[in-house]
């Protein structure tokens, strides 16, 4: 067999939209966090205008495809996702965030855990914050409750949940290749956010087990890629978007229909309040704020979300692996890095 159709234990998805530093810790601190694995890395270069990766790459099993023009999560990480399942090149797929910095060892106890259980299909590792302080790792399931909540309340978040009974926390997760050929990959009508809520769904109903790993710490540097996409009310409006798709997707057109009226009453809520903060403090700022709220009431999220208006095609919709490559990129991928003796 030729190296550069060796079987890598996991090959890592990175999606990088600005680069920088953060990246630079990211991808530096893969070598130690895979120790022992046979491992590759894709990068999937979404930036507006191109990074400058040599550097970064120096020394990594990597290969980089280049995405043109805006495009959802999703639909990023199936450029590299399809190629994982249709060729079979890995056994497991590392879905990681740019903004995260994986701790030694952190990836190969991730694969040891689902060696040991192999009905695993995805897993995700204990999550820390840039202060220090945990995240949950496995988020209770969007419900209307906690849904129109949030609208009422933006910094309000659902809480932890055990293991079956809410979604991976998305920053890291190792997903294995056969449960991503049969449950298929993301759903590209998520441009941003409830992907993984989606995915975790779909892979409990073909009867994959999501878990949490104790022994694997990352660190995540808190959403600092996902606030620097569009305005706070393009994001407010993509979650809007991209929550009615998953309730119509995964508890039909009635739920979708109560819980587009509850988040409409809440973000009403929230003008009104915000109208009355701005008339006592006499702030400008509060009125346009205000405003902003009133339009976004009234957005109807069966239509795409300004962010989405903003990008490019989509490929075909579903979320099998059928999905389309986009971009030009080396056929095959580089040879994954062995350990010795391996």
């Amino acid at each position: 067999m030729s190296p550069q159709f060796a079987v890598a234990d996991v090959e890592v998805s990175i999606v990088a939209l600005f680069g920088g530093s953060q990246l630079a810790r990211c991808l530096s601190a893969l070598p130690e966090a895979c120790a022992e694995l046979a491992w590759r890395l894709t990068l999937v270069d979404n930036s507006p205008l191109g990074l400058e990766l040599e550097q970064c790459l120096a020394g990594l099993p990597a290969t980089v495809l280049r995405s043109e023009g805006p495009r959802g999560f999703g639909t990023n990480q199936n450029l590299v996702l399809t190629g994982v399942v249709r060729e079979r090149r890995a056994r497991y797929a590392l879905v990681l965030n740019d903004d995260t910095e994986p701790g030694p060892g952190s990836v190969t106890a991730l694969v040891r855990h689902a060696d040991r259980r192999t009905r695993i299909g995805a897993l995700v590792p204990s999550i820390r914050n840039s202060r220090g302080t945990l995240e949950p790792p496995i988020i209770a399931w969007p419900t209307l409750f906690n849904q129109a909540l949030g609208s009422l309340f933006p910094r309000f978040a659902p809480g932890a949940a055990t293991a079956g009974r809410g979604r991976l926390n998305g920053a890291c997760m190792l997903i294995r290749t056969a449960a991503l050929a049969q449950a298929g990959l993301f759903d590209p009508r998520y441009f941003l956010f409830f992907e993984e809520a989606d995915l975790c769904r779909r892979l409990r109903a073909r009867g994959w087990q999501t878990e949490h790993c104790p022994d694997a710490t990352v660190v995540h540097h808190e959403a600092q890629t996902t606030t620097r996409i569009g305005s706070p009310l393009e994001r407010e409006q993509q979650t809007i978007r991209s929550r009615y798709i998953y309730f119509r997707k995964h508890h039909g057109r009635l739920a979708a229909w109560v819980l587009g009226g509850l988040v409409r009453s809440g973000l009403l809520a929230r003008t009104v309040r915000t109208a009355l903060q701005a008339a006592a403090s006499g702030r400008p700022i509060g009125s346009s704020r205000a405003g902003a709220l009133w339009a976004l009431s009234w957005y109807r999220p069966t239509r795409p979300s300004r962010l989405e208006l903003g990008a490019c095609a989509e490929p075909p919709r579903g979320p099998g692996p059928a999905s389309v490559e986009l971009n030009r990129a080396r056929r095959h991928p580089r040879a994954p890095h062995r350990p010795p003796g391996r």
